[in-house]
């Protein structure tokens, strides 16, 4: 069931690539989300029949094929395998969605035909992802609608659990319900820092409004804060156009003036977008910003299931190796299927020094 702001069933596709010999079968998840993917349901099951329509007609040798290690390393051959699958049935690129579910299902595939598990199959480039074996960081999240409505089961809700951080989802409602939601997050027992995500609700002014109203809450309320996720809205000029630079300055201004870091989430969907989803020029644009010192910028959040795998994962290592910013890897409610291959690009990013 579903109303204008709550749905509680996700519905998908599961993408199948079996191998040559019919031997090593891999599965993605294809499931866009309203709200993050641009693409319905509907849409992208129309483009997954059309490939598939598409390599039925080509003869077996003129079908791409990939190398299992290489595209395994998220060194960019995993996206040149599905550039050259994309030219062969006649697309420049596959919608985020459908592009993820194959990622998936690719890396699966590979990680059989060298004979390891994915989550080692993954780690064989990267020694100290290898040799790691303690548990993945989790964060913990009150909903806007969990902050505002009673709780049959309040034992399990995030705020009654620990967790090394907690996101608390505040703005698109009224500065009481925000200030509620972070009052929940203050009083839970989850020990670590509160990551408010705002979801580019705000203007300068209000995200001020709402820091000097968080004071009130709590004597150290922005200790207690490790960073706003997208606290402004959107910048464009007349023109309509919209750029990273602009985007940054006016994060740093609000920066300036609330004195809590921000992250950045959807600013980097648009900013991949707007580069065709080219991890060679995203990273130019990336070091031009914040290439001269890492300012107001907390981390970048980074979502699989737009960005894709590979582009993830080359972006987090670009922002903790050489930017000095830190990393979120993120779901968007997927099924086990994608969760767990959050969770081996988690493993991946948290790995790196």
């Amino acid at each position: 069931k579903k109303d204008a702001t709550l749905a509680s069933v996700r519905v998908g596709l599961i993408v199948q690539l079996d191998s040559g010999s019919g031997f090593e079968v891999g599965l993605g998840e294809v499931s866009p989300l309203a709200g993050v993917h641009q693409e319905t349901l509907e849409v992208a099951e129309q483009e997954l029949s059309d490939i598939r329509n598409c390599l039925k007609l080509e003869k077996g040798e003129s079908i791409p094929a990939f190398d299992p290690s290489e595209v395994l390393a998220l060194d960019g051959s995993l996206t040149k395998f599905l550039h050259d699958i994309a030219r062969c049935t006649g697309r420049d690129e596959f919608l985020p969605s459908v592009r993820f579910g194959f990622e998936m299902a690719i890396l699966s595939l590979a990680s059989q035909k060298i004979g390891l598990p994915i989550h080692q199959a993954l780690a064989l480039k990267n020694e100290k992802a290898a040799g790691r074996s303690n548990g993945l960081p989790l964060s913990g999240l009150i909903t806007r609608q969990s902050s505002t409505r009673k709780r049959a089961k309040p034992a399990r809700s995030a705020e009654s659990r620990s967790f090394p951080s907690l996101k608390v989802k505040v703005g698109h409602q009224e500065l009481r319900d925000d200030l509620l939601a972070m009052q929940r997050g203050y009083n839970g027992r989850h020990g670590g820092k509160i990551r408010a995500d705002v979801n580019r609700a705000w203007n300068e002014s209000q995200a001020i409004e709402f820091t000097t109203a968080l004071q009130g809450l709590d004597v150290n309320a922005m200790e207690k804060v490790e960073f706003l996720e997208e606290p402004l809205q959107k910048v464009t000029v007349e023109s309509g156009s919209w750029s990273l630079e602009d985007q940054v300055q006016a994060l740093e201004r609000s920066y300036f003036h609330t004195s809590i870091r921000y992250a950045l989430d959807e600013t980097l969907a648009d900013l991949a977008k707007m580069h065709d989803w080219s991890y060679d020029t995203i990273k130019v644009s990336l070091e031009q910003v914040f290439g001269s010192g890492n300012r107001g910028c907390a981390a970048f959040v980074l979502k699989p299931a737009v960005l894709g795998i590979e582009l993830s994962f080359r972006i987090a290592r670009f922002a903790r190796k050489d930017l000095g910013i830190g990393v979120v890897v993120s779901s968007c409610f997927e099924s086990g299927l994608a969760l767990a291959h959050i969770a081996f690009l988690g493993h991946l990013v948290d790995a790196i020094s």
